[in-house]
């Protein structure tokens, strides 16, 4: 009786479209960072999204969206000439704005916790983890005043790991 459930199972792992992405070698080898999911460890009501940028003219052909209880937040990635860190600008509208504080650096990691250095691009396999220190402070100090995304009242997030929990082969 359990061998027809185990083989159930097996078989229904290996369905395409959305897969389990963890860090058991098969599955997450397949996953592609356009479309990956992720939660925060801490707190999985905040999950990020990244898709296909709808502006590819920055770093990356993928953008971040970041899904918080209360809004929705959009950022494209950017990299400095030079030895830099990869970031995040905020979209307001149709295009990215400047911000008077720094902008939100942008970790990604393999399950080895192997730091990738370049922004995640759409065909090239999704980072295991996410790592956005500063998106807390962000959202409770308040995202620039002209972007779309703004929000009136103080939203708190917890700093912590992204780990991704879905993704599209």
């Amino acid at each position: 009786m359990k061998r027809p459930l185990c083989w159930l199972l097996a078989a229904s792992a290996a369905l395409p479209g959305a897969v389990r992405a963890d860090d058991s070698g098969v599955i997450s080898e397949r996953c592609r960072a356009a479309g990956a999911r992720y939660a925060l460890q801490s707190d999985p009501a905040f999950r990020i999204d990244l898709e296909v940028a709808t502006r590819p003219d920055t770093a990356s052909d993928l953008q971040l969206r970041l899904h918080t209880p209360r809004a929705q937040h959009l950022f494209a990635f950017t990299v400095s000439n030079g030895y830099a860190t990869t970031r995040l600008l905020p979209f307001a509208g149709d295009a990215a704005t400047g911000m008077d504080t720094p902008l939100p650096a942008f970790h990604a990691f393999a399950s080895d916790m192997t730091m990738q250095v370049d922004p995640p691009q759409a065909h090239t396999q999704a980072p295991v983890w996410l790592f956005v220190p500063e998106l807390g402070s962000m959202l409770w100090y308040g995202l620039p005043e002209h972007a779309d995304t703004a929000l009136p009242e103080r939203e708190a997030m917890p700093t912590g790991l992204f780990k991704r929990v879905a993704c599209t082969p």
